[in-house]
């Protein structure tokens, strides 16, 4: 009787036991669910801090090739580069190239930091098509082949020159602490690649990935996830904890193979030797009494790491008092990866502050350039004109201008500086606020330009100049004017007839001190205008990289009208121009201006 009874009781603590343990087990997932995601995205922080230097350094070289003058051939060009590579072991070599002379300097760094100078380029022999917006502000380049899966490339151009880094793929993969989990390891994966961390037997590096690396990046859109994968060492179920760094196709993680304590099945068999209750009703108390002692400091602490991400990472774990070496290890590691965050954050927080105050200056300086443009339309008794511009950045490199030349006399300008940004348009202001000067004067407008250009090529920027067109329009419709480098204007008729003027003109702005300029002559009848225009206008690109070109102009054109106003035609033409990007980038500044000598009321 005891026996018939003893058995089926058993059998039902058993079942009990085997429930609570699988209760234990779910929160013993959600406590490495933590612990992996965090992990996962301080190693991805980590990689992306390092990521930074690099496309700092790049832009500090663009900026010094751009407004030094330095070259592939200048010693302060190679000092410069040797700074930057010194003590960063996340670059192992940076390239100037010379696009117009295929002139380069290239240093690479070995293992132990070592900088030599190769003839040897490091950029990638096939590129993918980038626009020009990536182009200047610069792009990583993550090889699609295994086989060049050895490093990761940040390529950015400024002019005439290409500067690009080399970023060894295994120095970001750096190992990290993963508490106390001995069959715990990490990972820096791409779409071709896993590079594995914290294995005590290294990875044959010709090994294929392809279906772990297709499950973590390509079709993982998330920036932190936890998910149950097939461990891509032995194959077996593990738990895989991933953040994505930035927004690069590049996946830090970590990989917690499942241990005897996640396989719960493993002791149903145990159902078997049910007769032997009262043994195994032991076995299931121990087996209970191990796992709540596991799962209950794991659980502390587990509330303790939400209250620290909640705090912004302030808080530090303390282990709870009835805690294991191993929980004990595990808080200690958690408070040293937190030390860093938050010493990241803080950077990061004055990065931010510097960027504001940065943002705070050029807003400024828009406003100040936005002043110095005339207020049109703008009328001297018959003569009329009318302008608009517009900055692809927040300031711009164009300039516009109409003023009155003695009583009668309309005095009118169009230029566009090379380059875009703050140096385009304090180059500009100068070039600009000068030249209007002098027309006021009522001097002639090729003494006019001569004095501009050897003013800015005194300023020795050689790596900048203007093109310029400059007029002067007289009450009886006789223009007198000058053209350096700038586009031919278009000339519209009373009978809306279109007629390109001559492509004739002299050398731009700031290049050759004793340049000479000569004074031409046009006859406006009444009723005609001229038509001016900056790149902005035909190299307008839409999403397809098509341009506006001169073809969509000239039929913009032809449908200005003598019944509206010169603005009036204007806005229809920039209204062409945005309709034919849709919404496409804006790559560079955009400035027209009409003006002519309207005819006489009836």
């Amino acid at each position: 009787m005891i026996r018939r009874i003893g058995g089926p009781v058993a059998f039902l603590l058993i079942v009990v036991e085997l429930l609570g343990f699988l209760v234990d087990r779910r929160q013993s997932v959600a406590n490495l669910e933590q612990e992996g995601t965090l992990l996962a995205r301080y190693q991805a922080e980590r990689i992306r801090s390092s990521l930074s230097y690099v496309e700092t350094a790049s832009k500090i070289v663009c900026n010094s090739l751009e407004t030094e003058q330095t070259g592939p051939n200048k010693p302060l060009t190679e000092k410069l580069l040797r700074d930057i590579l010194t003590d960063h072991p996340e670059i192992s070599g940076v390239e100037v190239l010379d696009l117009s002379s295929q002139e380069r300097l290239t240093l690479q760094a070995s293992q132990s930091g070592q900088l030599k100078k190769t003839t040897t380029g490091i950029t990638p022999e096939s590129l993918p098509q980038r626009n020009r917006d990536h182009q200047e502000q610069g792009a990583w380049i993550i090889p699609r082949s295994n086989a060049q899966m050895e490093s990761i490339y940040f390529i950015q151009h400024r002019g005439f020159f290409q500067v690009t880094f080399e970023s060894p793929i295994r120095r970001l993969a750096k190992p990290f602490d993963l508490g106390g989990h001995e069959s715990a390891y990490g990972f820096l994966a791409t779409g071709v690649v896993v590079l594995f961390t914290n294995l005590s037997t290294p990875v044959k590096p010709d090994e294929d990935y392809t279906n772990f690396c297709n499950e973590v990046v390509l079709s993982n859109p998330d920036q932190n996830r936890f998910y149950r994968a097939s461990d891509p060492i032995n194959g077996e179920p593990a738990w895989v904890g991933t953040a994505r760094v930035g927004d690069l196709d590049l996946v830090a993680g970590v990989v917690y193979p499942e241990s005897a304590e996640f396989q719960p099945l493993h002791y149903v068999a145990l159902s078997s030797v049910v007769e032997a209750g009262l043994a195994l009703l032991l076995l299931g108390l121990g087996i209970r009494s191990i796992a709540r002692s596991l799962s209950v400091p794991l659980e502390t602490l587990s509330t303790k790491v939400s209250q620290a991400v909640q705090t912004d990472f302030i808080a530090r774990l303390d282990p709870p008092t009835d805690a294991t070496v191993e929980v004990t290890k595990l808080a200690l590691s958690f408070n040293s990866m937190l030390d860093d965050l938050q010493r990241y954050l803080d950077e990061r927080e004055e990065a931010m502050s510097a960027r504001q105050a940065l943002e705070s200056e050029i807003n400024i300086a828009a406003r100040i350039q936005s002043s110095m443009m005339p207020t049109f339309p703008y009328s001297l008794g018959d003569l009329v004109s009318a302008g608009r511009s517009h900055a692809a950045r927040t300031v711009g490199g164009d300039f516009l201008g109409a003023f009155p030349v003695g009583d009668d006399r309309l005095g009118f300008c169009i230029g566009d500086v090379s380059g875009k940004g703050i140096p385009a348009a304090i180059y500009m202001a100068f070039a600009s606020s000068l030249l209007q000067h002098l027309g006021k004067l009522g001097e002639t407008p090729e003494f006019c330009l001569q004095v501009v250009n050897r003013a800015l090529c005194e300023r020795e920027e050689h790596s900048m100049f203007c093109t310029c067109f400059f007029g002067i329009l007289s009450p009886d419709g006789l223009l007198r004017y000058c053209n350096a480098g700038h586009h031919a204007p278009v000339l519209w008729s009373k009978d809306g007839d279109l007629e390109r003027l001559s492509e004739e003109s002299e050398l731009a702005l700031g290049i050759f001190p004793d340049t000479d300029y000569c004074c031409n002559t046009l006859q406006l009848k009444e009723g005609e205008h001229l038509f001016f225009y900056t790149d902005g206008v035909t190299e307008a690109m839409n999403c397809d990289h098509e341009e506006f070109g001169e073809e969509r102009l000239m039929t913009s054109l032809r449908n200005f009208s003598h019944q509206r106003s010169p603005r009036e035609n204007l806005d229809r033409l920039i209204q062409d121009v945005e309709s034919f990007r849709n919404g496409f980038e804006t790559n560079d500044d955009l400035t027209v201006l009409l003006v002519g000598w309207k005819a006489q009321q009836s």
